[in-house]
């Protein structure tokens, strides 16, 4: 395959782009739904915001963890699951789109208990990490028709999280 492929597949990314240059910026602040306080306006008060140390130093975790799974599990399935590499590779390829939904399901449950409580981001978090966790653990040590289910179960509530996480 030669370069001319890349500068056909970026065209319209660059027609988009072009076109969100004439969008109007709105103001900063309109749409925020909290008052400024000084914990969520200098770098001081984010410096002692133990909710966001919290939110970041388990999310750099979990990215840890979920990279360490991906890339270990190259040796994993073919030792111990009877998998080859091209059928792995096709479930982490298909793994892509699973992501895509996984985060937008879980900024979209985020933003609808938000209306209900107000720690409804962390509260997605957390319930999706407490049951993808089992699963995990589950994948790692089942074997035939169970693991691949578990594994594809445990993705998308391990990364269910990551967009309630970030809109804070």
């Amino acid at each position: 395959m030669d370069g001319g492929f890349l500068y056909v597949a970026a065209a319209p990314g660059f027609l988009l782009a072009l076109a969100i240059l004439f969008i109007p910026e709105p103001e900063p602040g309109q749409f925020d739904s909290l008052e400024q306080t000084p914990e969520r306006s200098s770098l001081g008060g984010l410096a002692t915001n133990p909710a966001f140390w919290t939110a970041t130093l388990g999310m750099a975790m979990m990215t840890f963890a979920l990279g360490d799974c991906r890339f270990g599990c190259r040796h994993f399935f073919p030792k111990h699951a009877d998998y080859s590499c091209s059928r792995q590779t096709c479930l982490w390829r298909n793994h892509r789109g699973g992501r895509t939904v996984a985060s937008l399901a879980g900024g979209w449950l985020g933003d609808y208990l938000l209306r209900r409580n107000q720690s409804a981001y962390y509260s997605v978090s957390a319930v999706s990490m407490a049951l993808g966790v089992p699963l995990m653990i589950l994948a790692l040590f089942a074997r035939g028709p169970v693991m691949l289910p578990a594994i594809a179960a445990a993705a998308f509530l391990l990364l269910f999280n990551t967009s309630p996480l970030t809109r804070r």
